[in-house]
């Protein structure tokens, strides 16, 4: 175990000096370290000061469900261990009493027993490391030094790559708002509304109505950043190129968390909203696999017109009623 445990801090040192997207290599880190630490899974849920969503990384889908159903019971050993910094043991969960809900889902995946240790840089604590056990009596007091000194480098490793993914995220909001999002490689914010400006003025010349579709993808929660930096930008960009596949003439740019806008090309032929409605729909139906597991997927869709002479705002604003009445 030694051995397992030297090469994990080694690990740990190694990615924080590449600069790492937490997500994504602390669930690496975690796999690894499930043999290291003699435990059957391990999780990590924090939420770092400056950071713009939760970090949620696991060693395998099973501590995966057990980390969702402690934020969807808002209750469970790692909720415990942030909100009173300290380190929170649960030899046997059935026989504890204090986590009915989430006792049963780790029931339910043959876990017994955890300890959840506060992640703190000094302050209070913004996270836990959660263990998990398999059977009762697997946990070993004399490991509990082990598992805070494996927490302390998480919380430096997760502080470290916060602030480095704030000045990523600050560049890559400065990119969106101008020509081309680099997170989904469709059209920013400004190339967008050039688009719909541009179609509005041709339809006093043509005759044709501009229209403007949103699109709103939702995943597993309304909030699409519990999904954690890594498996957020990999739904992003999964669901930028299904609108892509589906509207492929004309410009789409994603406007933020999940929301995207569709500006057909009203310059050459009349728009049916109804199809490209359907032709929408139709590419979010397959479902949508992250790191080997199926994340719920769909959409809500508003279509605005303007047979008048109102500006894009005018558009916008008729699309989002429309989506607004539609969910």
């Amino acid at each position: 175990m030694d051995q397992g445990i030297s090469e994990l801090i080694a690990e740990f040192g190694r990615s924080m000096c590449r600069d790492p997207r937490p997500s994504t290599d602390l669930g690496a880190l975690l796999r690894r370290g499930t043999d290291a630490l003699a435990v059957s899974g391990s999780a990590v849920l924090a939420s770092v000061a400056g950071s713009h969503e939760p970090t949620v990384a696991a060693s395998d889908p099973s501590a995966w469900r057990l980390e969702d159903a402690q934020r969807s019971h808002t209750g469970g050993p790692g909720i415990l261990a942030r909100a009173t910094g300290s380190t929170v043991v649960v030899p046997d969960l059935m026989a504890d009493g204090r986590f009915g809900a989430f006792a049963s889902t780790a029931q339910t995946e043959g876990v017994s027993g955890s300890v959840s240790v506060p992640l703190s840089d000094g302050g209070s604590a913004f996270g836990s490391l959660d263990l998990f056990f398999g059977h009762p009596g697997a946990l070993n007091p004399l490991d509990l030094d082990v598992y805070d000194g494996i927490a302390s480098l998480i919380a430096a490793y997760l502080v470290t790559a916060s602030r480095s993914e704030s000045m990523r995220r600050a560049l890559l909001e400065t990119f969106a708002e101008t020509l081309q999002d680099p997170a989904t490689g469709l059209a920013g914010r400004a190339a967008v509304m050039r688009r719909i400006e541009t179609a509005r003025r041709a339809s006093r010349r043509t005759g044709r109505t501009p229209v403007v579709v949103l699109v709103d993808v939702l995943g597993p929660d309304p909030d699409l950043r519990v999904l954690g930096a890594h498996r957020y930008e990999a739904f992003i960009a999964a669901a930028a190129e299904r609108i892509r596949q589906a509207v492929p003439g004309d410009v789409a740019g994603h406007l933020g968390c999940g929301r995207f806008v569709v500006a057909p090309d009203v310059r050459e032929s009349d728009v049916v909203a109804a199809d490209l409605v359907n032709a929408i729909r139709a590419a979010f139906e397959p479902p949508l696999t992250i790191d080997d597991e199926v994340v719920p997927l769909g959409v809500r869709i508003g279509v605005g017109t303007d047979m008048n002479a109102g500006g894009v705002d005018r558009l916008l604003s008729a699309a989002e009623e429309d989506l607004r009445r539609s969910g």
